[in-house]
């Protein structure tokens, strides 16, 4: 649900932008800091390979279930990780 909140937000400032209606104030975002709608598509592409990677591991430790005696849950757990400290991440690396 966060990769399409995101990449529909990206889509949609695309779209106003044409447009040219002020989605700055609309979205009440920094009127000092443009986001442009390549910065939301780039981070749900790297939101999107995160949970890719999370979901293949998940995939073949099921499948593997009698090479692997760890329960698959560790990947699910790990992408929930991943994505709460990307939403929330208190440092500046990330939109």
């Amino acid at each position: 649900m966060v990769l399409f909140t995101v990449a529909s937000a990206g889509i949609g400032i695309k779209v106003l932008r044409k447009y040219k209606v002020n989605y700055i104030f609309i979205f009440e975002l920094d009127p000092n800091y443009k986001v442009t709608y390549m910065q939301l598509i780039r981070l749900t592409l790297i939101m999107f390979s995160v949970w890719s990677f999370c979901l293949v591991g998940h995939i073949a430790v099921v499948k593997l279930k009698y090479i692997f005696n760890d329960p698959a849950a560790g990947f699910t757990l790990a992408v929930l990780v991943i994505f709460l400290g990307l939403c929330c991440a208190p440092f500046h690396c990330f939109y």
